[in-house]
């Protein structure tokens, strides 16, 4: 049963439509469901100035992108930048948890549209050609009170460092396809992608930078395998700052033992 709020969203063509002269214009899907969703938006003096959608799928598609438009509508950059996938589903009056996958895909369109318009990824910051920027995506697989923490091997860059796993993203990829792709190259298993839990972005020395995005993962097929890992372990939350993990991941560990994030 869908909200009286989702139905109006759903009869909404007030920015239904295309965009001209659009910063960035952007299509995402859902091969599970087929659900499309095309996100146009317009930039002026640090602000949202205008945007527009088309959609093509479910009730719940077709809502969270005429809600996603209304929320960004006028928005500084940065707020919009930060828009959680919560908000959303609470401006919609909730959503049925079999379509929850809607509210997934608006923010997939609304992080790609604003890839696309090469916005800063933090208030204020836009990219340095002398410091390329690689996203990366990766999981924080829970089981019971434990997460699942991976080491990587003497080989590898920055060996015996224990991380997270997961991986960068490819061209082309949206970032819950390519961290379902990681999942299953190194651990053997289908992931059910869950919500963004955090974002930030590391500048290593010597240029290198990584711009750091982790989904939860409760769910998943198949059996955990090491694949790649020289080990891996689940370790309780309290247990994370103890092991030597990679700088990038550092923020992430301390935020995770002083129980700031909830997931």
């Amino acid at each position: 049963m869908y909200s009286r709020q989702v139905l109006k969203q759903f009869q909404n063509t007030r920015h239904v439509g295309d965009l001209p002269n659009a910063d960035a214009y952007v299509q995402v899907d859902n091969p599970a469901c087929g659900d499309i969703l095309q996100l146009a938006i317009k930039v002026a003096n640090g602000s949202i100035a205008d945007a527009r959608f088309r959609a093509r799928g479910c009730v719940a598609a077709i809502a969270c992108g005429a809600q996603l438009v209304e929320m960004i509508l006028g928005k500084p950059l940065a707020e919009a930048q930060g828009l959680r996938r919560e908000l959303l589903v609470e401006a919609l009056g909730g959503l049925p948890e079999t379509s929850m996958h809607a509210s997934h895909l608006a923010m997939d369109a609304l992080a790609a549209a604003l890839k696309a318009a090469r916005l800063p990824l933090q208030a204020g910051v836009r990219e340095s050609p002398s410091r390329p920027m690689t996203e990366v995506v990766a999981a924080l697989i829970v089981r019971q009170d434990r997460i699942l923490i991976c080491q990587r091997t003497e080989r590898q860059a920055m060996p015996l460092k224990w991380e997270f796993p997961g991986g960068k993203i490819e061209a082309g990829e949206q970032p819950r396809a390519a961290l379902r792709r990681e999942l299953d190259e190194e651990l053997g298993i289908s992931a059910t992608i869950g919500d963004e839990v955090t974002r930030f972005q590391h500048h290593y020395p010597r240029g290198k930078a990584v711009d750091l995005r982790f989904f939860v993962v409760h769910e998943w097929q198949g059996e955990i395998q090491n694949r790649i890992f020289r080990d891996f372990r689940w370790a309780l939350r309290a247990e994370l700052p103890g092991f030597d993990f990679l700088d990038a991941d550092q923020r992430l560990i301390e935020d995770i033992a002083a129980g700031k994030l909830s997931f």
